[in-house]
């Protein structure tokens, strides 16, 4: 990937790296140091990695660092950054947040807010960040929050402000039967190539539907995490059973409230399940855990 400044073309890796030393030239200086110490010169694409390593980067500011039109794909480095604490991505019209954000298993706020997220653009693999606390949604394209944060104890704060009409879209279905909160979704009608699947990709697949972190299991080789990385977005996972397949094949949408939720008075969720019996084994203790809730909450 390039970025185009004044008709020559940057490698994206340099690119982040100059937003990064914009403030810091000092380090600029240190960082050639210690490039011209090594044995084997760096390339260009290693450098990002290298500055993090050197100065152990636990903050991450990128707010409003695309222009329009440009390529708005994140380097993969910024998420090997295994000591950072705070990432702040606000302002930049993201439509998508890659699987690798499940390395930064240090991370405690994130920020994403004004960007066009979607529900299918934050994946699965946020899960494994489990010291997160706080993460920043406002103003964004979501109909409801995905359906894994519920797994998240450790999340303090949610904020949503800003997605309000896509949510209600969603609320119509607080008060319907269990029936009509199940979804059936007709997967994105995009076929595959024919060719027959490879051992390392039945591997990859078997991996993520057991929902683990594998970024952080020590039996996954590390060819084979960013492998799985690299083609997570091919599936859906079930959010009951560890059933996962292709995202071109029918499943399950599944609405789900949580009353509260962090203080607040009714926040839907969205989970996608593989069958309708999952569907119906997910759906219905919520519907009655949300009940149970509002009981509760009108005889206090």
């Amino acid at each position: 990937m390039y970025r185009r400044i004044s008709n020559i073309k940057v490698p994206q890796e340099l690119w982040y790296l100059s937003v990064c030393l914009h403030r810091q030239p000092k380090r600029l200086i240190q960082l050639c140091k210690h490039d011209s110490k090594q044995h084997h010169r760096l390339p260009i694409d290693n450098l990002l990695t290298t500055y993090v390593e050197l100065y152990k980067i636990t903050e991450f500011h990128l707010d409003s660092i695309f222009k329009f039109r440009e390529d708005r794909t994140l380097p993969k480095e910024l998420f090997r950054c295994y000591n950072m604490r705070i990432l702040s991505l606000k302002y930049n019209c993201l439509e998508a947040i890659p699987p690798d954000i499940g390395r930064l298993r240090k991370l405690k706020y994130l920020a994403l807010t004004n960007n066009r997220l979607q529900i299918h653009s934050l994946p699965y693999t946020l899960a494994f960040c489990s010291k997160l606390k706080t993460i920043l949604l406002d103003n964004n394209q979501l109909d409801a929050l995905p359906g894994f944060l519920l797994e998240m104890p450790g999340i303090e704060t949610v904020h949503r402000h800003g997605n309000h009409n896509y949510f209600k879209s969603t609320f119509m279905w607080y008060h319907t039967d269990v029936d009509f909160r199940i979804i059936p979704t007709s997967g994105t009608n995009v076929l595959p190539a024919t060719s027959p699947d490879m051992l390392q990709f039945l591997a990859a697949k078997t991996i993520i539907g057991t929902r683990k972190d594998f970024f952080n299991d020590p039996d996954v080789a590390g060819i084979l995490k960013d492998y799985i990385a690299d083609i997570y977005s091919l599936f859906n996972v079930c959010s009951h059973c560890n059933g996962v397949t292709r995202t071109y094949l029918k499943g399950f949408k599944v609405i789900t409230f949580k009353n509260p939720y962090l203080g607040n008075t009714c926040v839907p969720f969205m989970h996608w399940t593989c069958s309708l019996e999952c569907a119906k084994a997910l759906e219905v203790p919520a519907r009655q855990e949300q009940i149970k809730a509002a009981y509760m909450l009108d005889n206090k």
